[in-house]
C-alpha cells in the first residue's frame, strides 16, 4: 500500500477545504470516538460522540443532527430528547473548554468554537446515564469530568 505523509499544514488546509464546502466535517477516531469540525461557523454548536466503534454510524448521527439545526427542525439545548437522529433517542450534554480539550483536538485548534456538547445515549436497555441502572462503560461521559 502506498503511504502518503502530509504535513500538519497540508492537513489543515484540506480540512478547511472539506468545512468550507459542507459547512463542517466529521472527525472520527479509532478509539471510539468522533467529533464535529466547523460548525461553529455556521453559528451552531460543536458536537462529540463517544463509545461507539461504527465510525460511519457517529459521522451519520452528528451529520444528522446538525443538518436538523441548521435547518431549524430542532432546538439546540440539554434535557431535550433528539429522536430523528438515529435508532435510539439522545440528549446533548453541555461540555467546557476543559473538558473538549483531550478529544475535540482540531475544533479547539481552529479557535473558533461557539459551544460544544456531548451527545449522549442510553445503554442496550433504554437506561441514560443519569438514571439508575445504567450500564455501558464504552460511553465515556465527558460532561461529567
Amino acid at each position: 500500500f502506498p503511504v502518503t505523509i502530509i504535513t500538519p499544514g497540508e492537513r489543515d488546509a484540506e480540512f478547511e477545504s472539506i468545512i468550507k464546502k459542507c459547512g463542517w466535517m466529521v472527525i472520527g477516531v479509532d478509539s471510539g470516538f468522533a467529533y464535529t469540525v466547523g460548525a461553529s461557523d455556521l453559528g451552531l454548536p460543536e458536537i462529540i460522540i463517544t463509545g461507539l466503534k461504527n465510525q460511519q454510524a457517529c459521522a451519520s448521527i452528528l451529520n444528522n443532527l446538525l443538518s436538523r439545526f441548521k435547518e431549524g427542525l430542532d432546538e439546540i439545548g440539554e434535557n431535550i430528547p433528539y429522536t430523528e437522529v438515529s435508532n435510539f433517542p439522545c440528549y446533548l450534554k453541555k461540555l467546557s473548554r476543559r473538558q473538549m480539550s483531550d478529544y475535540m483536538t482540531f475544533t479547539l485548534h481552529r479557535q473558533v468554537i461557539s459551544e460544544g456538547y456531548q451527545l449522549v445515549y442510553p445503554d442496550p436497555n433504554g437506561i441514560f446515564p443519569w438514571q439508575s441502572g445504567y450500564s455501558f462503560p464504552s460511553q465515556e461521559l465527558l460532561y461529567l469530568r
